[in-house]
């Protein structure tokens, strides 16, 4: 792979790291990207966890019983107690992903919201472009982080987050150029530390991150995200100090 300025060259494919524009019609398709891709990375395994609690298991057991009881049907009735819990787990999934997208508490820079969220003070967001298509996003923001004590000095935490990228452009090497885009934004910002956070069922970025050097410190929940469970997430932290 060979670089010149902001354009990167693979064997296949040409790509541009560039800072998010102000066109309605840009920030809408990168929005809707974000929202796209993020939503595929968590259908399947939300929608799983939400199979595996004890209560859905017990209520798909119970309109088996009562179809079984009425029907008298084993197969029929086993059929459509899973349909059932399927369906329940899949309403919760899109639930949880929609309030989880678009619910201004969580998320503050959706939609419309992108360029005057990331385009100001320390903050800023790019996308990758291959052939004038986008093709993936990177947001950065600032987050004060301060000690316990009254004497702790304040750190500039940075908060790296939108990390998307189209699946056919995949392992091409874009996520690593827009995170290194966005890291040397953070040491310019005089940032110490960048932070960002994943589900716990988002398995291949919690491993993708650990490969790029993030260190796990620790957990936190999502308690009214998804109505049938608590959902965990991953906090992980890359020191810029120990790689300046």
């Amino acid at each position: 792979m060979q670089k010149t300025g902001t354009t990167t060259r693979t064997t296949e494919r040409k790509y541009i790291i560039r800072l998010l524009r102000d066109d309605q019609t840009e920030i809408e398709h990168v929005w809707e990207m974000v929202v796209r891709n993020m939503s595929r990375a968590m259908i399947s395994g939300v929608t799983l966890k939400g199979i595996r609690q004890p209560f859905v298991i017990a209520g798909a057991f119970a309109v088996f019983a009562l179809l079984y009881k009425y029907l008298g049907d084993f197969a029929m009735s086993g059929a459509i107690a899973i349909v059932v819990s399927i369906c329940l787990c899949l309403v919760n999934t899109y639930y949880g992903l929609y309030y989880g997208l678009y619910s201004d508490r969580l998320c503050p820079d959706a939609g419309q919201n992108m360029f005057a969220y990331y385009m100001k003070e320390r903050r800023r967001c790019w996308v990758a472009e291959s052939d004038k298509k986008i093709i993936a996003a990177v947001g950065i923001q600032e987050k004060s982080s301060t000690g316990n004590s009254p004497e702790a000095k304040q750190t500039s935490v940075a908060v790296l987050q939108r990390l998307v990228v189209e699946p056919e452009y995949r392992r091409m090497g874009v996520a690593d150029a827009l995170i290194k885009t966005a890291l040397e934004f953070c040491k310019e910002q005089k940032y110490e530390e960048v932070i960002l956070d994943t589900s716990e069922v988002q398995h291949d970025a919690m491993r993708y991150y650990s490969k790029r050097g993030f260190v796990e410190i620790g957990c936190f929940t999502f308690d009214d995200l998804f109505p049938l469970f608590v959902l965990k997430m991953h906090l992980f932290k890359l020191d810029l100090k120990d790689r300046s």
